[in-house]
């Protein structure tokens, strides 16, 4: 229960009629007179609230770094899968060459494209020749993996103009 004391002393004033404290003498005018036990509640009654309001602000914060994070982390597993795809779209690509019976003959046509420049026209008609020798079959998983692989180099151009 809130009591009256002395704003100078401190003296309890409770039951006091006269207009000056009896333990020091001042005028309450002059003094004053404060009143102890509801502010303090309230006071604590504050404290605890904005303390409250604290750790619900950290936690938040906390929950959308977290979340922020997660975010991040798996866009980063998503750019990683997507390269993996590619590349093994490129690998596919170049076992299909390889298991094909011109394989060899066009891993040849390649070396010799990238060492002679000069003869590129020769060595694309020699290439469209053993093209046109394979089945309907290998020609179509051929051009299927060519698609594949000019997307992924697109990617990969893209990727590096982003950067």
């Amino acid at each position: 229960m809130p009591t009256p004391h002395c704003g100078h002393c401190q003296y309890n004033l409770t039951g006091i009629e006269d207009n000056r404290c009896p333990e020091c003498g001042w005028l309450f005018i002059e003094a004053g007179v404060k009143i102890v036990g509801e502010g303090s509640r309230g006071r604590r009654k504050q404290l605890w609230l904005a303390a409250m309001f604290g750790l619900f602000l950290l936690a938040g914060t906390s929950v959308s770094y977290a979340l922020m994070v997660r975010s991040r982390m798996q866009a980063a597993v998503a750019q990683q899968q997507a390269a993996v795809a590619r590349q093994r779209a490129a690998l596919a690509m170049e076992r299909t060459i390889l298991d094909s019976s011109q394989g060899a003959n066009l891993i040849e046509l390649v070396r010799t494209v990238l060492s002679r420049p000069k003869e590129l026209t020769e060595l694309t008609e020699a290439l469209q020749q053993i093209f046109d020798s394979l089945p309907d079959a290998e020609k179509e998983k051929l051009l299927q993996l060519r698609k594949e692989y000019e997307a992924h180099l697109r990617h990969q151009r893209d990727e590096k103009e982003n950067r």
